[in-house]
């Protein structure tokens, strides 16, 4: 609500080709920021500055698109670009849900392989000398 209009008037001096650039480029800059963040404010902190870019980019992006085409195909423009972005909604958000939920699957079963030798083990597991016992002998 703030960003896209102040980004906007601040970039008025900049031709639109760079401007779109540099607002995609801050965009990707700070996700990648929220992705590899290590505490949760500054994961917060990336994510409000990429909702500002977000903003003007589509602003920007929706004047850009009516002026590559004729006068006739505006609408149909600017409507084909905003479907870039629902069909983004649409598909991508499930697909990055699906893959970030197979990767944890994955490194959950990957983990579940592996003995942990640094936490004891859950009440009834035995550990693994204690698997060496004989047969018979009560586990210590």
């Amino acid at each position: 609500m703030i960003g896209a209009p102040l980004l906007t008037v601040l970039g008025t001096r900049v031709s639109r080709k760079k401007m779109l650039l540099f607002l995609m480029g801050l965009f990707i800059a700070d996700n990648a920021l929220s992705a590899a963040a290590p505490s949760f404010g500054l994961m917060l902190t990336g994510r409000i500055v990429a909702s500002l870019a977000h903003g003007a980019f589509f602003g920007i992006g929706s004047v850009v698109a009516a002026d590559l085409v004729a006068p006739q195909k505006k609408a149909s423009a600017i409507s084909l670009m905003f479907m870039g972005l629902t069909v983004a909604n649409i598909i991508g958000v499930p697909g990055g849900t699906y893959i970030g939920q197979a990767a944890r699957l994955a490194r959950h079963l990957h983990d579940r392989r592996r003995p942990r030798r640094d936490r004891p083990p859950r009440r009834g597991q035995a550990r693994p000398r204690d698997r060496l016992a004989r047969v018979g002998e009560r586990p210590r």
